[in-house]
């Protein structure tokens, strides 16, 4: 749901799903969680059991999308946080690939792990998702590797049965393909900021990251977190954007119809 709200927030430019999806999101993070962890239920103000894999990975991936609609960090601080303890308690380090349990839960005759999509797709997909996407924006290399490392655990089923692992292949494809790396330098307000994110927006662009870097934040900052936006600076005092693959940049510009040229190339 925060995911959905997150994209209805983009593509109607309507600011109600963003903060919507902001509530859901800072609802979890602040009553269902224990310490790092997540928990999986919440009734009548008290949180209970511990959260599965599908949790962590679907909650990451959310705000991921939240981050790409608000820009706002703390969501992919989050994120990053999410995926750390994932790694943590529910990494196969024998075969590859994430537990549906964690280490922390009771202990079973045996931990599943499962690639196959069911009524929602499967937890190890959207995870490596998350991880490839999280490499791209945040630059460090674990969550990059670790991937990697899902795509190749998976990569028998998906050999053998493709339509049943759509959610992998989605995840295969951005990883094969280039990711298009999107920076926008400019007030979040302004409306030439907005008429730039609208382009990326009502575009099927699946493979690509996209970040905003506003002027009255430090640059240097900021660029710690999110390497794209490291050293980007606005033209002229007007909302600039910069399309890149791999943190190489074409020219920047503030040009509508250049910027749409350069998202469709």
């Amino acid at each position: 749901m925060i995911s959905a709200m997150a994209k209805g927030a983009q593509v109607l430019d309507d600011p109600r799903y963003a903060e919507a999806a902001g509530r859901a999101a800072d609802f979890v993070l602040s009553e269902m969680t224990e310490g790092d962890l997540l928990l999986r239920t919440h009734r009548g103000g008290r949180s209970k059991l511990n959260a599965y894999l599908d949790d962590y990975a679907f909650l990451a991936s959310g705000l991921l999308d939240l981050y790409e609609t608000t820009f706002d960090l703390r969501w992919l601080r989050e994120a990053k946080r999410l995926m750390l303890v994932l790694i943590e308690y529910f990494w196969d380090g024998h075969e590859g690939g994430f537990y549906f349990t964690g280490k922390n839960h009771e202990p079973l005759l045996t931990r599943s792990r499962s690639g196959i999509d069911g009524a929602i797709p499967s937890g190890n997909a959207v995870a490596a998702g998350a991880l490839l996407r999280l490499g791209v924006l945040t630059g460090e290399e674990v969550f990059r590797q670790k991937g990697v490392e899902l795509l190749r655990a998976f990569r028998a089923v998906m050999e053998k049965a493709p339509s049943g692992l759509a959610r992998f292949l989605a995840a295969l494809d951005f990883y094969l393909d280039t990711p298009r790396e999107v920076a926008v330098v400019g007030p979040p307000g302004a409306e030439e900021t907005r008429g730039l994110l609208r382009e990326v927006h009502r575009r099927y662009l699946p493979n690509r990251v996209l970040a905003l870097l506003d002027p009255a934040e430090s640059a240097e900052a900021v660029g710690k977190e999110v390497p794209l936006l490291a050293g980007k600076t606005q033209l002229n005092g007007r909302t600039t954007a910069y399309v890149c693959e791999n943190y190489t940049c074409q020219a920047p510009t503030h040009d509508l119809n250049q910027f749409v040229r350069l998202l469709e190339e």
